[in-house]
């Protein structure tokens, strides 16, 4: 059962990064938006944890997770603001970087209010860091399947990996790795190499805006084990959710100082 969960969430989420790099060479940054808000990486992931762990375990991964997704805020917007001013290999990197300091500094946090209030916090505050960012220089965006479709690869590859760590430990490091920003990192590096750094920022500032569509997955599916459903119904009814929350945030990109 592990190996065909395990296999549907890196089938997703290389479909999930295939389908991003051609949203961002082809479509509006708005659809992009929608798209990158979707809980499209995290629900297969928990996924897999509700069809080999109990409730209790499923319900403390989704408080440490939301405190993680703090770090994928973080993430986004960090990409969002260096779009443009350097490189492709140093915006992910100080990307990363931010995002390894906040998650860290959200595992201090504990129970769901803490995490709730950490994610809440890096929310506000990453929207508001972006308020007043520049648009730096447009160039025009182009689609390349075969770099593409070996981001996507590797995509679900790391996926693979995560997801079989986080079944051999705790609730709390297993929450954490499935909140690891996979998705958005190999769809930033494409939308950093197609994309000119107007695009980037607009998709990566709607990408952390879109969190909260995220943090709606991991409240409903802790609030329905809480009031009794079983884990799996509940990750099915909080992927709907998070999904109308996607298309309530995601309908235009968000302001990023274009």
């Amino acid at each position: 059962m592990l190996s065909v969960a395990l296999a549907v969430r890196v089938g997703a989420t290389a479909c999930f990064v295939l389908a991003m790099g051609w949203l961002v060479a082809r479509a509006r940054p708005g659809v992009a938006a929608v798209a990158i808000a979707t809980p499209v990486v995290i629900g297969p992931g928990f996924a897999v944890l509700a069809l080999e762990r109990d409730a209790a375990f499923v319900a403390r991964a989704a408080e440490d997770a939301l405190g993680a997704l703090a770090g994928t805020v973080a993430f986004a917007v960090v990409v969002a603001r260096l779009a443009g001013r350097m490189g492709r290999a140093g915006v992910l990197g100080a990307a990363l970087a931010a995002w390894l300091a906040v998650a860290w500094a959200a595992g201090w946090a504990t129970g769901w209010a803490g995490n709730a209030g950490v994610f809440a916090l890096a929310w506000a505050l990453g929207l508001w860091v972006l308020r007043g960012a520049p648009p730096p220089v447009r160039h025009r965006a182009v689609w390349a399947p075969r770099a593409e479709g070996l981001r996507a690869l590797a995509a679900g590859a790391l996926v693979a990996g995560v997801t079989l760590a986080a079944e051999r430990l705790g609730p709390t490091v297993s929450g954490t790795l499935i909140a690891l920003p996979v998705g958005m990192l190999f769809v930033s590096a494409g939308v950093l190499r197609i994309g000119d750094g107007t695009v980037a920022r607009q998709v990566m500032g709607a990408g952390a805006r879109g969190a909260a569509a995220l943090a709606m997955f991991l409240g409903v599916l802790r609030g329905l084990i809480a009031l009794g459903m079983a884990p799996l119904p509940g990750v099915g009814v909080a992927t709907l959710a998070a999904v109308a929350a996607a298309l309530a945030l995601g309908l235009r990109p968000a302001r990023t100082g274009e």
